[in-house]
């Protein structure tokens, strides 16, 4: 019975998304069928998680929590765990300060090309003090735009034939940009697909590509593509990165305010603005309300 459900519950990580991954089985590869790979499922669903918690689970904008956690591996394992993409002690715990209005941490155990979520837990940022501004794709897609005219003024033998497609959906920020190759014989038709996703980082806006792909009409030489095309994607992304932050910092009091989050949602861009908490100071000498402070130099 046991075994049945060890495979259920392999099943269960690959058909909800899991990052689980394993290599083929030794036998299949024409190799050894013993080996610590074989055991490797198996020793992730034998991992249990005694202690995961976050405190507190609320926080205040930039404000710390702390996650504590406490995993036990079976002794015959080799499994690590992680969290936040970094390896970790099975018992330890660590601060973190979300970054979101909902956060999610898990703890991700590993051995060799076995993978896969142990224990997972929330955190919200109390957002009451916050405020949300829109950003619709209707002045998103002129700032767009002015980035791909500053490329391609810049890129020789290609030229856009017309302004690009801009969309916003809560999958990201879509962008097809329309150009023609200057190159020997019939001049082909290129479509540069992009989709960026955004997260923030200490406050500015980072955006990230989710792809970035070229498709020409007809044969174009690999070279010229990852010259006039890959090359060039960090290029259009940095432009793309500041213009952004341009914009979203005119709707920011950079002495009061910080950006929390932008979220992506249908034909707009929604930020999520916060107050900047004030330090506390505390005075071991407390003075009547009349008092003056006098500063004597002998």
């Amino acid at each position: 019975m046991k075994s049945i459900s060890k495979t259920c519950y392999i099943l269960l990580l690959a058909l909800c998304g899991s990052t689980l991954v394993f290599a083929l089985p030794a036998d299949d590869l024409g190799g050894d069928t013993e080996g610590p790979t074989n055991n490797a499922p198996d020793c992730l669903f034998d991992t249990s998680v005694r202690h995961f918690s976050a405190t507190p689970n609320v926080v205040n904008p930039w404000a710390g929590t702390t996650l504590k956690w406490d995993v036990a591996i079976p002794s015959d394992c080799q499994l690590s765990i992680y969290l936040l993409g970094k390896k970790v002690n099975p018992k330890g715990n660590q601060v973190v300060t979300p970054l979101f209005p909902e956060n999610t941490y898990s703890l991700e155990g590993r051995m060799l090309t076995v993978r896969g979520s142990v224990a997972q837990i929330g955190v919200s940022v109390n957002t009451a003090s916050c405020d949300e501004e829109s950003f619709p794709v209707s002045l998103i897609k002129p700032i767009m735009q002015t980035v791909l005219d500053q490329y391609d003024e810049n890129e020789p033998g290609i030229y856009q034939t017309r302004d690009a497609d801009v969309s916003i959906t809560e999958q990201g920020l879509a962008v097809k940009m329309y150009l023609k190759a200057e190159i020997p014989g019939p001049n082909p038709s290129v479509v540069l697909s992009m989709r960026f996703k955004f997260t923030t980082r200490d406050g500015i806006v980072d955006p990230r590509f989710l792809y970035f792909h070229p498709q020409a009409s007809t044969y174009l030489p690999d070279d010229w593509v990852e010259s006039k095309f890959y090359q060039k994607s960090n290029e259009i992304l940095a432009t793309f990165k500041t213009a952004v932050n341009d914009v979203v910092s005119n709707s920011i009091d950079d002495q009061e305010e910080k950006l929390l989050s932008l979220e992506t949602l249908e034909q707009e861009i929604l930020a999520t603005i916060c107050p900047i908490p004030r330090p506390v100071i505390y005075s071991p000498f407390p003075y009547p309300d009349n008092a003056t402070d006098v500063l004597d130099i002998r």
